[in-house]
């Protein structure tokens, strides 16, 4: 996906995405999230576009408790473009590359869970199909339980500066693995229909494609039924975004 209207053309599936102001705005839901309880497998896919890599930003975020540092999963940027992602406590954890992500371009964002396996292998993170794993730190081997619902763009408890920037297309598989099908997911950069994809999301969030304003968003889950609303965004929030060139 590219922001450069005027050189693009607006993609017939895809035309929406959100604006995230970095100080106060976020989707969450008023439900705790549970599926992943004591489970080993979990994927979580996005598009994001970062306005700078000037703070520490939270991606998403499943609590487990009130401390900031504990999670059922965590997802941040670093400043240094460097993924990390932690389950249980931020001390056992997986981190990228450094430079994985940039700030002011589109780059779909795919992160593999499978817990049962070897340390090095029970987290991997993937940016625009390709694998930036860099180090992992005794990685836990199950999912410990939820204390609360899915955040994007914020930490339940306030850890760490909100998103900057702009997300589109945010899906989950609960229990499975899809590392296998990030060529596809990732499309040459050019966002797809998951439902046409051999194992369909349990989650799946348009990020303002079929979705509804009033007094503030409302995310409708396309697959399951857990949808997510805005909070401190306005109308002007969702925004159109655009696909390279295939012709």
């Amino acid at each position: 996906m590219s922001g450069t209207v005027g050189t693009r053309r607006e993609s017939v599936f895809d035309r929406y995405g959100f604006q995230f102001d970095g100080s106060n705005e976020y989707f969450n839901s008023g439900t705790i999230f549970s599926e992943l309880d004591g489970g080993t497998q979990f994927t979580l896919s996005m598009w994001l576009k970062p306005t700078d890599l000037i703070s520490n930003r939270i991606i998403f975020h499943i609590p487990r408790n009130t401390t900031q540092t504990n999670s059922q999963v965590l997802v941040w940027l670093r400043t240094s473009g460097q993924l990390d992602i932690s389950v249980n406590v931020n001390t056992q954890f997986c981190r990228s590359t450094t430079g994985a992500i940039t700030a002011g371009v589109w780059q779909h964002l795919l992160i593999a869970f499978d817990l049962s396996q070897a340390a090095n292998d029970r987290i991997r993170p993937f940016v625009n199909g390709v694998d930036v794993f860099s180090v992992a730190n005794n990685p836990v081997t199950s999912f410990p339980t939820s204390s609360g619902a899915i955040y994007l763009g914020e930490e339940a408890n306030g850890y760490l500066a909100p998103f900057l920037g702009t997300m589109d297309e945010v899906a989950l598989w609960v229990g499975s693995n899809v590392s296998s099908l990030v060529n596809q997911i990732y499309n040459n950069g050019i966002p797809t229909n998951l439902n046409k994809l051999s194992t369909l999301p349990s989650h799946w969030w348009r990020m303002g494609d079929g979705d509804t304003y009033s007094s503030g968003w409302n995310l409708n889950d396309n697959i399951g039924s857990y949808d997510l609303s805005s909070n401190n965004m306005d109308e002007n929030n969702r925004i159109e975004v655009y696909v390279p060139l295939t012709e």
